[in-house]
């Protein structure tokens, strides 16, 4: 899911890369200077990652970690 924030100005642009980055953990996919892409980083819960690890003998645990980058969340932020 991509969802879309509009700012007044490059600096409040930053600052909310920075909010995002910081506090929420996502990765900076471009910064093409009046537009920012961020996407949500990591491959999942661990615990989930453990319990499909046992049961399916890690193949499960490949598919959640192809499965989680396929729908993390991505933030497009544009200087109005």
């Amino acid at each position: 899911m991509t969802r879309v924030l509009t700012v007044d100005t490059r600096r409040e642009l930053e600052q909310e890369m920075d909010q995002h980055i910081v506090e929420k953990g996502y990765k900076v996919k471009t910064d093409e200077g009046d537009t920012a892409w961020l996407v949500e980083s990591g491959m999942g819960s661990i615990w989930w990652h453990l319990l499909f690890l046992f049961l399916t003998a890690g193949f499960g645990n490949i598919a959640y970690a192809i499965y989680t980058r396929l729908t993390a969340d991505a933030v497009v932020i544009e200087v109005e």
